[in-house]
């Protein structure tokens, strides 16, 4: 179905930009989006643009109340067509999420060497991302802030009355601690919010289903 191929799209992206968000998931809802988005997601962590193809296919088409200019087609003479009103809203939304997931790309560059490292001096882990020190101060207590969400556990509160968006806390949705002393960045211990209790059961069960497949197949000697 449209619908569900559009949900794994978005689900992608939110996994993605936030990574800690996809220890949320199953292990077959993750490996499910990882077999239909995979190669999108490998080419964004090489460079390319990715985000706004697959947000542009899977968002909502936001609709405006704008009556569509059925004469644009013919313009003005010797001009180019007006632009279409009715899918100005859809525009806006596809150009602002694109400008926000710009800059994530140094973010998750940055994110990729601090994982491989517990201790780094300041010039070293700057080299690696091809910036001054002085920048990778700012990309550091960027990386920090921009990770910073409104977090509600539930949905609904007391006598099952619905809670409003915009309560519970601020929390930060990083899956790699880190902070800065003198001229070394320490990165913590992170923990997998996954386990490997899931996946090792997920393998498991995975290998008594193949046994039980192999024990069908008739045997001729």
């Amino acid at each position: 179905p449209k619908l569900v191929d559009r949900m794994v799209a978005l689900l992608a992206i939110v996994s993605h930009l936030c990574p800690a968000a996809g220890t949320c998931c199953s292990e077959e809802v993750r490996t499910h989006v990882q077999d239909r988005h995979g190669d999108a997601l490998a080419k964004i962590d090489s460079g390319d643009e990715g985000y706004e193809e697959l947000f542009a296919h899977a968002c909502p088409k936001f609709v405006s109340p704008a009556v569509p200019n059925y004469d644009r087609a013919g313009g003005s003479a010797g001009g180019p067509p007006p632009p279409d009103a009715s899918k100005a809203a859809y525009n806006l939304q596809v150009r602002g999420f694109a400008g926000e997931t710009a800059g994530h790309g140094p973010l998750r560059r940055l994110r990729s060497y601090l994982k491989l490292y517990t201790s780094i001096r300041n010039d070293k882990l700057a080299a690696f991302n091809d910036m001054g020190a002085n920048r990778l101060a700012g990309l550091l207590c960027g990386y920090k802030l921009k990770m910073f969400q409104l977090e509600n556990s539930s949905l609904y509160g007391p006598a099952g009355v619905p809670k409003d968006p915009l309560e519970g806390s601020v929390k930060s949705a990083l899956d790699v601690e880190y902070y800065v002393e003198a001229d070394v960045v320490y990165v913590e211990g992170e923990e997998d919010g996954r386990g490997h209790d899931e996946h090792f059961l997920k393998q498991l069960e995975s290998c008594n289903d193949i046994s039980a497949e192999v024990a069908t197949v008739p045997i001729t000697v």
